[in-house]
């Protein structure tokens, strides 16, 4: 069955090209039953995949390619019942999940002073840098709304959560400045930065017994862990601001000097 489907294919639109491919099957001249059961089993098996891209596609953020926000909480929602389900089996050794969520500074002045394609490369910015520093199986970058990205970290503790936090805000520049250079967008020196907080799921679980874990547990540590890191990456952009604000107002008070007694300073 050689059909091709893009992301917006629905299931009955799946259901409704299966159903021609298997009338042209059960309707081909001449053919044997073996041979029409085989052509069935090939559709068949072909749907599968189809249906396999598909669910993979709805899970993926358009333009950044990492795992969007149903993604993300279906694979923080997997790290933290394996962590419990290794846990009461009795592994040691476990430091059990961590998340990061990062937030840029400064989006919105950048678009509006410099436009859209200085603030889309921005954001390209940091998707690319958390890419860096992850690895599938261990280490998942998600974009779960406008600037606001999650790292998933399948073992790690709180230090480091930070060490990785940090490495991705330092590439951030650098991608930055790579991404201009290789689309022309000419800016000034344009400081880029992103604000960080994490937590760990020691931090809201911290005891694990012989109880059962449903789904609805699940859910509630693996948002009481979001809020915690959500709220420490806020808890960075009001410094990041404060500071900001601090700068801006010495640089007027320089600017609006007397020139010469500034210079005898």
């Amino acid at each position: 069955m050689n059909t091709t489907f893009s992301k917006a294919t629905t299931s009955n639109q799946i259901e409704d090209s299966t159903k021609k491919e298997i009338e042209k099957v059960t309707t081909k001249p001449n053919a044997t039953l073996n041979e029409q059961i085989l052509d069935l089993l090939e559709i068949i098996k072909e749907d599968e995949e189809i249906i396999k891209i598909l669910r993979k596609e709805c899970l993926i953020e358009d333009s950044t390619k990492l795992g969007n926000k149903k993604k993300f909480n279906k694979d923080i929602s997997s790290s933290v019942s394996r962590y419990i389900r290794e846990k009461q089996n009795g592994v040691i050794g476990l430091k059990g999940p961590a998340i990061i969520v990062l937030d840029l500074n400064n989006l919105k002045e950048i678009n509006d002073k410099y436009g859209h394609d200085a603030g889309d490369t921005y954001l390209y910015s940091l998707s690319e840098s958390i890419r860096k520093y992850t690895r599938e199986g261990d280490t998942d970058g998600y974009r779960i709304g406008g600037d606001e990205f999650v790292v998933i970290i399948d073992n790690a503790n709180m230090k480091e959560s930070h060490i990785v936090a940090q490495r991705i805000k330092r590439q951030l520049h650098h991608e930055f400045q790579k991404m201009c250079a290789e689309k022309n967008i000419n800016l000034p020196d344009i400081k880029v930065s992103a604000s960080a907080g994490y937590s760990t799921v020691h931090e809201v679980l911290h005891d694990i017994n012989d109880s059962v874990y449903d789904e609805k547990t699940i859910k509630e540590i693996t948002e009481k862990m979001f809020k915690i890191a959500d709220k420490r990456m806020y808890e960075e952009k009001k410094i990041f601001k404060s500071e900001k604000t601090i700068s801006s107002k010495q640089s007027d008070k320089v600017n609006t000097q007397d020139p010469v007694s500034f210079m005898r300073f």
